[in-house]
C-alpha cells in the first residue's frame, strides 16, 4: 500500500501532466474527478466594455452603491440580455460582485465598479485584451493591451472562445 506521500506525488503528477496536455491544446478529463478540463482564452469584447460604461454611469448616479444589473440600456436602448459577460469582467479587476446572503441563490445580482473599472472607463489605463482562465481563474493574462475604445468595435465570438487562433498566445501553448 502506498504511503500518503506517495498519493500525492501521483496526484501532483496527474494535475501537471493534465495541464501540460491543455497546453498541448489537447482536451482532457481529470484522471482523479473526471471533470472536463480545457483553457478558455477570454476576450475583453463589446458587449463587456459596454457594461463597464453601464456601471460607471450609476456609479456616477450612486457612487459605491451595488445595482441589480437586469436589463442594462444606454442611450434608451437595451444593449445586453442577462448573460456572464459582466461577471468575467471581474478577472480583469474592473467590477465586484456584492456578497450573496441568500442561500436560496447562486449570487447576488448585484455588482458595481471599482477604482480600477473607473480608471478604465475614463481612459486613464489599459488591460490586457485576453484572459487564459481555467475554472474560472486566471492562470494569466495576454501582453495586449486595450483601451475601452478598442474594445467597443469587437464582438463576442463563440468559435474563437472554442478554438482559440494560432495567434502565438498563451506563448506556452506553442
Amino acid at each position: 500500500m502506498s504511503s500518503q506521500g506517495d498519493f500525492f506525488e501521483t496526484v501532483a503528477y496527474a494535475r501537471e501532466k493534465l495541464f501540460a496536455d491543455m497546453r498541448a491544446k489537447e482536451k482532457r478529463h481529470c484522471p482523479c474527478c473526471g471533470h472536463y478540463c480545457q483553457y478558455y482564452k477570454r476576450k475583453l469584447h463589446r458587449v463587456m466594455a459596454l457594461d463597464v460604461i453601464w456601471l460607471y454611469r450609476q456609479h456616477q448616479k450612486t457612487p459605491w452603491e451595488f445595482v441589480r444589473v437586469q436589463n442594462r440600456k444606454l442611450g434608451g436602448r437595451q444593449y445586453s440580455a442577462d448573460t456572464g459577460d459582466l461577471g468575467k469582467l471581474k478577472h480583469w479587476q474592473l467590477v465586484e460582485q456584492m456578497p450573496n446572503l441568500n442561500e436560496d441563490k447562486k449570487t447576488s445580482g448585484y455588482w458595481r465598479i471599482t477604482m480600477r473599472g473607473i480608471a478604465f472607463a475614463q481612459k486613464q489605463i489599459t488591460v490586457p485584451k485576453y484572459a487564459l482562465l481555467y475554472l474560472d481563474e486566471v492562470i494569466e493574462f495576454s501582453e495586449e493591451r486595450i483601451t475601452l475604445a478598442d474594445a467597443l468595435p469587437d464582438w463576442f465570438s463563440y468559435r474563437e472562445l472554442m478554438n482559440p487562433s494560432d495567434d502565438g498566445w498563451p506563448p506556452h501553448w506553442e
